[in-house]
Formats: structure tokens, C-alpha cells, sequence
């Protein structure tokens, strides 16, 4: 049976990163729809406010990881959705559909439930050999399917498939973090991101130099979703493929104990994104967001 226990340390911290995240996203989304990809990004003091917040809140969710089950930290950081949704349509004046409500408090109960669960942090870490094996499977499977799906998208929906597969790649360098603290852990008894001892032990991680780089890779073709659709569309998008990324790999390959309850707190979760995210976009839709 699920043991239930207050709210511990790691979820403050996974929900401080989620506000960090949510108004970082706003704030790069507001320049990209303006400037493109690239030009311009990196002279605005707007964009790199918005990076420099997406910076701070990994360092955050690097230190939630660390003292949380990853199959709890990832799915609890999409409490983000609410919040970037909440900037989109006061600071970025767009509309939300009455139908997106009820996926809101979806999640708002899921991550109530997910929050309530316990967690060590401690999992199985598997060879540096297979962890880099399956990251490397994981990104070619990402890859080839976002460069087929973008090729047959519409014009109306191109942002879909750069979303999914920047939350693909988001999931897969939080399951590659996730391997790097734990072998921390396992190496010192302790994590500490502010501690220079802890950063000096997982700079030699080899999982770190394979978590960077997908997450880097999200980033950059969430850039790309960012100047093609809504914010409050792309993270949603991006929320349930890194949801389900994290989900599998940490059951399968750091072998966490993914409960009834908990799947049950990630499922209320993941429904409640699909119904913020997918919304119709024809008049009817349009006439529906601005009563």
C-alpha cells in the first residue's frame, strides 16, 4: 500500500523550478514569435532574461531530482502548464477555451496527489554502458521522428511536432540527470548543487555530458515550436511526451516503483494536459475563447 506523508522538501523544489520554467517560456516565446530562431534572440534582454531563468530553474529541479523519485519530480513540475498559461493570457493576451478549464483542475488535483506520495530518491543506476546506449537509441528514435512527422505536417499545425519532440528530449536529459546525481549519491551519500564538492563529482559523471546535450537539443527545437505556435499549446505538447519519456525509462531503466497511486496521480495529470492542449482551432474555438 502507498505510503502517504506530507509534502516533502523536493516538491517545494520542483515547484519553484515549475514557475521559473513557466515564466522563462513566456518570456522567450514573446520574443521568438517576433524575431524567429535565431535572429535577434541573442540581443534581446528580454530573450535572455528568459534563458537565464530556464538556467535557474535546472539548477533547481538538478537539486528535486536528487532527493525525489523522478517518476514524481518530472510529472509534478507540469503544474507548470497552469502557471505559463496564466502568463500567456495576462501578459501575452491570449485566450484560453472554456474546455482547457476543466484540464487545468485536472492537474491541479493530480499534483496534489503526486505530491503526497513518498519518495527516497534512491534508485537503481544502471552501467554507464547501457545508460548510454539507451540515450542514444532514444534520441535517433526522437530525431527521425520529428524530421518525418515535420516533413507531413500542416501549415496550421507545424508547432505539434517540434513540441513533441522537445519534450522527448526534455524527458530523456532529466532520465540521464536523474542516472547522474543518483550515482552522486551513491558515490559521496549526499547532494548538494550549491556544494562544490557535489559539482566536481558530477562533472565526472559521464551521464551529465549526455543529459546536456539532449537537453540542449530540446531546447533549441522548442525554439523552433516556440516561433510557430502558443505558448499555451507548445508547453502542454511538450509536457506529455517528456512525461511519458520519464515514466517508461525511469520504470525500465532505473527501475523505480511506479505505484497505482502514482501512475493513477501522473494519468489525472497527463489527461489533464491533453485537454489543455488540444483545443480546436476553427471559428467555432475562436468565438468559445473569447466568451
Amino acid at each position: 500500500m502507498t505510503r502517504l506523508c506530507c509534502p516533502e522538501f523536493y516538491v517545494a523544489l520542483t515547484l519553484c523550478a515549475a514557475l521559473l520554467f513557466a515564466t522563462g517560456n513566456a518570456l522567450q516565446k514573446q520574443v521568438a514569435s517576433r524575431r524567429g530562431v535565431v535572429a535577434g534572440l541573442l540581443r534581446s534582454p528580454i530573450w535572455l532574461l528568459g534563458l537565464a531563468l530556464t538556467i535557474a530553474a535546472f539548477a533547481v529541479e538538478i537539486q528535486a531530482l536528487a532527493l525525489g523519485d523522478v517518476t514524481i519530480v518530472k510529472p509534478l513540475s507540469r503544474v507548470q502548464i497552469p502557471i505559463v498559461i496564466a502568463i500567456g493570457v495576462i501578459a501575452l493576451g491570449e485566450r484560453v477555451a472554456r474546455s482547457e478549464w476543466l484540464g487545468i483542475g485536472m492537474i491541479l488535483v493530480g499534483a496534489v496527489c503526486l505530491g503526497l506520495q513518498s519518495s527516497d530518491g534512491r534508485v537503481a543506476v544502471p552501467p554507464t554502458a547501457v545508460t548510454s546506449s539507451v540515450a542514444i537509441a532514444v534520441g535517433a528514435i526522437v530525431a527521425a521522428s520529428f524530421w518525418l512527422t515535420d516533413r507531413r505536417s500542416i501549415r496550421r499545425g507545424r508547432e505539434h511536432a517540434p513540441a513533441l519532440a522537445a519534450g522527448a528530449f526534455f524527458g530523456l536529459g532529466d532520465i540521464l540527470m536523474k542516472a547522474a546525481t543518483s550515482g552522486v549519491r551513491a558515490r559521496t551519500g549526499d547532494f548538494n548543487v550549491v556544494s562544490t564538492g557535489t559539482l566536481a563529482s558530477l562533472g565526472d559523471a559521464p551521464e551529465l555530458a549526455l543529459s546536456l546535450v539532449a537537453t540542449v537539443l530540446a531546447f533549441l527545437v522548442q525554439q523552433v515550436a516556440f516561433a510557430r505556435g502558443r505558448v499555451s499549446l507548445v508547453v502542454p505538447l511538450a509536457g506529455v511526451a517528456g512525461t511519458a519519456v520519464v515514466v517508461v525509462l525511469g520504470a525500465v531503466l532505473l527501475r523505480e516503483q511506479v505505484t497505482v497511486a502514482r501512475a493513477a496521480s501522473i494519468a489525472l495529470m497527463l489527461a489533464g494536459t491533453v485537454s489543455v492542449g488540444h483545443v480546436p482551432r476553427g471559428p467555432k474555438a475562436c468565438k468559445e475563447a473569447r466568451s
